[in-house]
């Protein structure tokens, strides 16, 4: 369906509403395609002002930025835009050591707002003491948690067919964005909060 990008937008080459993917599946859920080549990212400020008209015309209450993790020259463009940063990471010590390198980038552009993401996160590994567990990762890191997404096969299928979290029938799953929308908003949520009983045992360390 992508036939306009951001930097279409940016550059004045279409309106936002060209290249605007609306979700057939959510009346409240929208795309704008990115790039093709990175290289073609415009300026900073420009940026901004094109994120300040689409929130304004779609009356948006989050815009989220998916971003390469330590591609400075696309976190130059997109970061003064941008209010919050939610870091991705896994147990796998690449993730953790890129994590670690995104977090200190934004914190030079004037980022404070950092929160991290524990994803496939896998409990009975940690039991193992063949990963590390979440307060390890966070020490590592120098980041501080907004959720943690368990393991699951279920959800990598869901990824590669582009469907939405909310068809899974992973109930932990299903929490974990649950807790972590709540917390954007501001709510205080224990961190497994409906999830199964094997997390009620989870080590933290």
């Amino acid at each position: 369906h992508i036939i306009y990008d951001i930097c279409d937008v940016c550059r004045g080459s279409v309106p936002f509403s060209k290249a605007v993917i609306t979700d057939p599946r959510s009346d409240n859920f929208f795309f704008c395609p990115a790039p093709y080549a990175n290289g073609e990212m415009v300026s900073a400020h420009r940026f901004r002002e094109v994120l300040e008209q689409a929130a304004d015309e779609y009356q948006l209450d989050y815009i989220l930025i998916d971003t390469p993790g330590d591609m400075s020259s696309v976190l130059d463009s997109v970061a003064d835009a941008c209010d919050k940063a939610l870091i991705v990471a896994t147990h796998q010590p690449t993730s953790i050591r890129a994590a670690e390198k995104t977090s200190s980038i934004l914190s030079d552009k004037g980022i404070a707002d950092r929160r991290l993401i524990i994803n496939n996160f896998d409990a009975a590994a940690v039991r193992r003491k063949v990963r590390p567990g979440i307060i390890d990762i966070i020490d590592r890191t120098y980041v501080q948690l907004i959720g943690v997404i368990p393991a699951s096969n279920e959800l990598a299928e869901l990824q590669e067919s582009g469907s939405l979290v909310d068809t899974i029938s992973n109930s932990d799953v299903k929490a974990a964005f649950d807790n972590m929308a709540k917390r954007l908003e501001g709510q205080s949520v224990p961190l497994f909060e409906n999830f199964g009983g094997r997390y009620n045992s989870v080590k933290l360390k």
